[in-house]
């Protein structure tokens, strides 16, 4: 048995404890001890404003001092996060370091400012009154976010609290039992940059069960809400919200590839389509909302199977799967029978950690085992596949972007998000109205005053 230890933060003061335990079976047994919140906590978080009096660029050349430390593998607080990280994701160590690079990648001005201008259309509304017609108009703070987090993605915790601290509002980030370190030890980070300043001292990171009425109350004081999980998780929160609370909700989605016949010009071509492919579904072992679950090939779709599972050999060479429980072993196999009883073909990696399953229909409705699993439906004609596009579908991914910008309005008028090419799958632009809002604006509160 091994035991770690993780802390809270709470208005960027530290909070041990030995109180409560998460409990993981990977390769080792693994227990991983919290402390508890008490209703002293949550008076002091809800005594803690919004950081208003800061201007937008002195909370970017705080959050860019993070990201200068985050490049550093061996910084103490991402060292842990990553030891942590690698035990509650289950992801192997290459996919949490990949995940950790890329979050100081995004700590960095030219992006953060670069965000800002494109989900604020002017920054000075942040920090200022600014003429707009025949009103002057500022964006003040909600005042005080509740993030809910997800643990499949580690970036989703920047992401969301990142969101909170450049509009200026104090944040609570309800850590998840899938991966509750990367949110505490930025907090950490913060706390260690400078202790006193507004953005370490109206940061909390707390770990609260679903049922426990320590989290009602954290919604009870929220003045917005930011939900990321699964269907019923999202729900969960919406009814625990107040009134009128604003509430942004990342729910669950899924992601296709459209994969044209130009693939098979020549063997270089469909070994670049394969590879570009094999990018994408490996990412978070597609436990992501942006990874693929199922391609639609023209035929001959059983070459690009093939040249897809020599192309998942070499990724697989720097980004190895991470954990999979008996269940999801179990799922696949089941898959995988029913495949073949039903004249399909199966192909696997040479590890076997990754399956792609050539079906012969389209099934709607069925439970996707994830861990690598592709199942891949031939098509003649790539335009057979849009209709089975709905609102649920996040991402879609074509190899050729002549068909991308001949389908276009089809497939978001069927409810589609996003649109991209092969090997792009996990990168969201800057631009991208991520379910189909411009979530910064909706963080603050628009106010006028008449000229």
């Amino acid at each position: 048995m091994v035991e770690l230890e993780l802390p809270f933060v709470i208005c960027g003061e530290v909070k041990e404890g030995r109180d409560t335990c998460l409990s993981f079976n990977r390769d080792k047994d693994y227990n991983l001890f919290l402390p508890s919140l008490c209703e002293d906590d949550i008076t002091q978080i809800a005594s803690i404003d919004s950081i208003g009096e800061l201007s937008v660029r002195e909370i970017i050349s705080f959050l860019c001092e993070a990201g200068r430390l985050w490049r550093n593998r061996e910084y103490r607080w991402r060292t842990l996060a990553s030891e942590i990280a690698s035990v509650t994701t289950g992801y192997s160590k290459q996919m949490i370091d990949l995940s950790y690079d890329m979050l100081s990648e995004v700590l960095n001005e030219d992006f953060l400012l670069r965000l800002l201008e494109v989900e604020m259309r002017d920054i000075e509304f942040l920090d200022r009154w600014v003429k707009l017609g025949e009103a002057d108009v500022h964006a003040v703070p909600l005042g005080r976010i509740l993030h809910v987090l997800a643990g499949n993605v580690p970036l989703v915790s920047l992401v969301s609290y990142l969101m909170g601290i450049l509009t200026k509002n104090s944040n609570v980030l309800k850590i998840p039992t899938g991966d509750p370190a990367t949110s505490v030890c930025l907090c950490l980070t913060f706390r260690e940059i400078d202790p006193s300043h507004p953005v370490t001292k109206t940061s909390s990171a707390v770990y609260v069960e679903h049922d426990s009425d320590y989290l009602t109350r954290l919604f009870e004081i929220a003045d917005g809400v930011c939900a990321w999980g699964g269907g019923s998780a999202i729900e969960a929160c919406r009814r625990k919200c107040r009134p009128g609370t604003p509430f942004l909700d990342f729910g669950p989605r899924k992601s296709l590839q459209f994969i044209s016949r130009e693939i098979y010009a020549d063997d270089e071509v469909l070994k670049t389509a394969a590879l570009k492919a094999a990018q994408d579904l490996v990412m978070y072992d597609q436990h992501a909302c942006h990874s693929p679950q199922i391609a639609f090939v023209e035929s001959p779709a059983e070459l690009f199977c093939k040249a897809l599972v020599e192309a998942l050999d070499e990724v697989e060479t720097f980004l190895p799967r991470g954990y999979m429980s008996i269940e999801e072993k179990a799922q696949i196999t089941l898959e995988k029978t029913m495949a073949l009883f039903s004249n399909g073909k199966v192909y696997c990696s040479r590890s076997k950690n990754c399956t792609i399953i050539l079906s012969p229909e389209f099934r709607r409705g069925f439970i996707h085992p994830l861990s690598r699993t592709l199942f891949v439906v031939e098509v003649e004609k790539i335009e057979d596949a849009v209709h089975f596009i709905d609102s649920s579908v996040l991402v879609v991914a074509f190899s050729s972007e002549e068909k991308q910008e001949e389908l276009k309005d089809e497939v978001v008028s069927r409810g589609a998000h996003r649109l991209t090419v092969l090997g792009k799958m996990a990168r969201f632009p800057i631009g991208y109205p991520q379910e189909g809002r411009f979530n910064l604006s909706r963080l603050v509160r628009w106010v006028a005053r008449d000229r």
